[in-house]
């Protein structure tokens, strides 16, 4: 009989860890999977019928985005893995790729229209893989002809048998893309297990396994993959003893955050720790910590350095917490509780800050003279993990019991979803004895905890499987974080929600009353930008994005003045461009600017004059930095710097946000503030907003109430889930504040408004990634030169007016409301004379006035 093999790999793997057996095969594109048929098979319903997947991604606008464009997933590994590549050697004694064939022909399991791009993240892929060799060629000084290649489009018993050949071989010292198999015993008749494991780098001499990463940050998921590597390894046999360190290449992380990076280049680092925790390292706030020591503190936590950092506050390479000895004892570092010494000679940190700006690769260097971390408070927990044979196991029952049904397992799923399941493995360790029963115990669990390897569109629409149609898929940060853990919680929450009628504050119309004075020149704009793991600009960070398009209405009185859609050429963009697109932003000193979440703006507005001043500063260095300053003194003359500077600080400064009116704000940040009730779906405004049902405080808003007649009390605990409160609040909108969905909840109830727009899904760029798409694109000079111009141009111009448009509308949208409670709004609308009047509600009245504050 044949023996059936079945491949696991890191990516399948990592998932283990979550300790829900339920959910480890035919899992692929979840979302898509279970509003199609698996909710149905549970709740004999359809899920919300306006709900789907490009929907809900619209929706999902809160999520913080990862900054790497590799993600790991299967799709991209088969896709790497049918790249066939040469590594040339060139007279400077540094590797080349060469790829052979087609890349876009070869892959052909992706989205129809998306090949292209899948192209260009596979050759940038295959660029940074290279150059990581090189670097690691040099640092160590490995000699070229010791260096031999795994290829990857060889079988997989090819890549096993290659590596074991180079390990015998007295000739490599460095084996690039190492492959180790473990083929575990027979289970369920004649099947076995392939563990599949492959390193970056096999470095012979050092006795070291090396990873590759593409990113500025450590994170724990790095000793995760190491556990496997160590374990595949280790259950093989055949190398133990030969593998006794292992590190981590990265981007570096002192040169993405100085921006020391030139473009098109990078500057790597070698970790041997990581950040023992899931998140990101943030930068301390302790403003009474020097901020160069916060600096350094940032660089070392991202570097997985401040790991290494001994009892005796000494910086360790052989730290019991660096990736093997941590590995080794099968355990885990937890986050680590280190604070900065106040205390410490601050001094001494200035001259070690200087040499860390000034050559951004010495980061070890200065880890050996840092004493800024309290000794006292130094401390590092451990997670012990299990057996690696026991997870064995769980693989091959859970292939055995849930690989070849038809539908998910909403028992079972449901079962190992419980609180106390994924912090204690005793449910799995029954599972695996047969003592679980049939699930039931589960069945009626009010437990959940959906793992962090869910996020945004999958995680929502899981939780609205598991959990059934009482479930409303409003954005997860209305739950705390105690709430997300149980099921009574979350619907008591969201029933909580529900209850909060819509509103309109009246700080609303203060925060667009600027656009409400007279012969005023609004510029209303919008940006769009792509990145690239490789600096796209010098001084510019991997992943920075940079801004590439811009529309701009300028109106007056309501009535528009002027219109401008800039797209840059990527394919050849420089610094010139990006203060040119801010110039056309500033409109000969426009009054006031409208942007839909102005953090965007406004930061790309900064970070074009950080560029503009350091291309000054080094202008003598480099001949592109003094044609930079050439060009600028003749578009802005010899001041250049201080013209553009107070530009931008003119054009910030006077930026109106329409998502602050929508946007969730904590209640620590409103005064007196006066909520009114309407329903804009109907055209109709409540009763709730007579007069004779409204009663106000003057104490504050923290005990303002509002009753009506239905004796609902308005009071802050009501109006406020999870401790946030809206200038206007929308049902509809489930809490989430993306322009988008707020021109879908236009759409979908045909509100009467001036400005109507094409619906996104009637364009070809439907949204911001889009958009980025075809930039990065260009960039790449994957798009010629009449395709860009014909096709290309017009349809990401039609996108970026579409949205400005959409902000035009969303205005109209507030107004609309506004007038629906407050008639006499039309009094004030481009009538006003002065900055220094606000609006209030007269309390005897219940008419909209405005007065001096």
């Amino acid at each position: 009989m044949q023996n059936d093999k079945i491949i696991i790999k890191w990516s399948l793997f990592k998932k283990v860890f979550y300790n829900n057996p339920a959910m480890l095969f035919k899992t692929e594109e979840l979302a898509e999977r279970i509003i199609e048929k698996e909710y149905f098979n549970v709740w004999n319903m359809p899920i919300d019928a306006q709900i789907n997947t490009n929907d809900i991604e619209e929706f999902d606008d809160d999520e913080e985005q990862d900054e790497n464009i590799f993600k790991t997933n299967e799709k991209f590994e088969k896709a790497i893995s049918s790249v066939e590549v040469d590594f040339v050697l060139k007279d400077n004694d540094t590797f080349q790729t060469q790829i052979k064939h087609n890349v876009v022909q070869q892959v052909d399991l992706f989205a129809e229209g998306k090949e292209t791009y899948i192209h260009m993240q596979v050759d940038s892929y295959m660029k940074y893989f290279k150059d990581a060799i090189n670097w690691y060629i040099s640092k160590y000084k490995v000699p070229t002809q010791q260096v031999a290649f795994v290829k990857n489009t060889a079988s997989l018993e090819d890549k096993a048998f290659l590596t074991q050949q180079y390990f015998t071989d007295p000739n490599v010292r460095l084996i690039v893309n190492p492959h180790f198999v473990y083929t575990s015993d027979e289970f369920g008749g004649s099947k076995t297990m392939d563990f599949v494991a492959n390193g970056f780098l096999w470095d012979k001499t050092l006795q070291k396994l090396v990873d590759l990463s593409y990113v500025t940050t450590t994170k724990r998921i790095n000793y995760y993959k190491f556990y496997f590597i160590h374990n595949v390894i280790k259950s093989q046999g055949i190398f133990n003893g030969y593998i006794n360190n292992y590190s981590l290449v990265m981007i570096n992380p002192a040169a993405a955050f100085l921006k020391t990076i030139k473009q098109g280049s990078m500057q790597f680092y070698e970790a041997f720790a990581a950040h023992p925790a899931d998140a990101k390292p943030t930068k301390s706030k302790a403003t009474k910590t020097l901020e160069n020591i916060r600096d350094i503190d940032f660089i070392a936590r991202c570097s997985g350095c401040a790991t290494l950092f001994n009892y005796a506050n000494i910086f360790d390479y052989n730290s019991g917490y660096n990736f093997f000895n941590a590995i080794s004892e099968n355990f885990i570092p937890e986050i680590s509780s280190t604070k900065l010494n106040k205390e410490a000679d601050i001094e001494t940190a200035s001259p070690h800050t200087l040499a860390l700006r000034l050559d951004s690769n010495n980061i070890d260097e200065l880890m050996k003279v840092w004493r800024y971390y309290d000794r006292e408070k130094l401390k590092i927990d451990k997670t012990f993990l299990p057996k690696f044979d026991n997870l064995v196991k769980i693989f091959q029952k859970a292939y055995l019991e849930f690989r070849n049904e038809d539908t998910l397992n909403w028992n079972a799923i449901k079962y190992f979803y419980s609180v106390e399941g994924l912090k204690n493995p005793s449910l799995v360790d029954e599972w695996l004895l047969d003592r679980h029963g049939n699930y039931s115990s589960g069945k009626n669990s009010t437990s959940i905890n959906i793992p962090p390897i869910y996020t945004g569109v999958e995680r929502n629409i899981l939780a609205k499987y598991i959990i059934g149609p009482n479930f409303d898929l409003y954005t997860y940060k209305i739950y705390s974080d105690k709430e997300k853990r149980d099921i009574v919680s979350m619907l008591n929450k969201i029933n909580r929600v529900k209850n909060v009628p819509n509103y309109l504050n009246i700080e609303a119309l203060n925060i667009i009353k600027p656009l409400h004075l007279r012969d005023k020149r609004i510029c209303w704009y919008d940006y769009e930008g792509f990145m690239d793991v490789y600096p796209i600009l010098d001084f510019v960070a991997p992943y920075a994005q940079i801004i590439n398009q811009v529309s701009v209405i300028v109106t007056k009185n309501g009535i528009e003045q002027e219109k401008q859609n800039i797209v840059v050429d990527t394919k050849n963009i420089q610094l010139l461009d990006l203060v040119k697109i801010i110039i056309s932003v500033y409109a000969n000193k426009a009054d006031y600017y409208v942007v839909y979440n102005k953090s965007y703006e406004n930061a790309r507005n900064k970070d074009v004059v950080k560029l503009v001043n350091a291309y000054t500063l080094n202008k003598d260095k480099d001949l592109k930095y003094q044609i930079f300053v050439d060009q600028m003194t003749e578009l802005l003359g010899k001041n250049y710097k201080i013209i553009f500077e107070q530009m931008v600080n003119h054009i910030n400064n006077n930026t109106i946000d329409l998502l602050d009116v929508f946007k969730g704000k904590s209640i620590k940040t409103y005064d007196e503030t006066y909520p009114h009730i309407f329903e804009p779906e109907s055209g109709e405004v409540s009763d709730y907003s007579h007069p004779e049902n409204i009663s106000l405080f003057k104490e504050g808003f923290k005990s303002l109430q509002i009753l009506a007649k239905n004796s609902f009390k308005y009071t802050i605990d009501n109006l406020a889930p999870h401790n946030k409160v809206h200038f206007l609040n929308i049902q509809w909108l489930k809490g989430y504040s993306s322009i988008k969905t707020v021109e879908k909840y236009i759409t979908n109830f045909d509100l009467p408004l001036k400005t109507k727009i094409t619906p996104y899904k009637e364009l070809v760029i439907q949204k911001g990634t889009m958009a980025m798409e075809k930039a990065t694109l260009r960039y790449c000079n994957l798009i010629g030169d009449q395709a860009w111009n014909n096709s290309q141009v017009p349809e990401l111009k039609r996108y970026c007016e579409n949205d400005v448009r959409a902000m035009i509308m969303v205005y109209e949208l507030i107004m609309y409301v506004a007038r629906l409670i407050h008639p006499e709004i039309d009094e004030y609308e481009y009538k006003l004379e002065s900055t220094d009047l606000n609006y209030f509600i007269d309390k005897n009245t219940n008419k909209l006035i405005v007065k001096t504050s």
